[in-house]
């Protein structure tokens, strides 16, 4: 008489292991060997190939495979990690040059970014410091930055920039009616408007 012994049992637990808090995941377990058919056991009690699970923490989770007869059990665990939640945020300041900005990006619990610029151009630039162009001085420009964790969870904000023209005034202390040099008075400037001024003088 041949014995043969039953294949032992083996087991395959596979589902996303890293989301976000909030979110659910799907654990599935494949199990093959021994005496069907085979019976599932999972700690938190599912006696189901596929669970559901929504942990508020890193959990890990328990199944427990025996065959017809019991004369197999096979354990195993897997674990879900429960990715922080991003925080998008970032500050920016003009450059010397009025068109260049250095965007700093401030965010926390991510690794990897999508920038919107405002100006039809955008980056996924991972750099915390970098300067972006603009080609025009006269527009307004909403900026967007959505930041994302490992867990593909996203968090966005957003800010304005806007460019404000520099200008300056000279207005001459003295002139000399008459002469070919400074002979009339006047305020010069650039980035103002042009405005027109007059001075009557009487005698006393």
């Amino acid at each position: 008489v041949t014995i043969i012994p039953d294949p032992p049992i083996t087991i395959s637990l596979t589902g996303n292991t890293n989301i976000c808090a909030g979110q659910q995941t799907i654990l599935t377990a494949t199990a093959s060997g021994g005496i069907p058919p085979l019976n599932y056991l999972w700690s938190n009690l599912s006696t189901s190939t596929i669970i559901t699970v929504s942990p508020t923490n890193t959990q890990t989770f328990h199944i427990a495979v025996s065959d017809s007869c019991h004369t197999q059990i096979k354990t195993d665990t897997i674990t879900v990690f429960i990715d922080p939640l991003p925080k998008a945020a970032f500050t920016f300041n003009q450059l010397n040059g009025e068109l260049l900005i250095n965007f700093i990006n401030e965010s926390i619990n991510a690794n990897s970014y999508v920038w919107e610029f405002g100006d039809g151009s955008s980056s996924n630039t991972s750099s915390l410091s970098f300067e972006h162009a603009y080609t025009d001085t006269s527009g307004i420009y909403h900026v967007t930055l959505i930041a994302y964790n490992a867990g593909g969870c996203s968090d966005s904000t957003s800010a304005i920039v806007e460019f404000k023209q520099q200008y300056s005034i000279f207005v001459p202390n003295s002139f000399t009616p008459g002469s070919n040099l400074n002979s009339t008075f006047g305020a010069y400037g650039i980035g103002i408007d042009r405005k027109s001024t007059r001075l009557n003088s009487s005698h006393l």
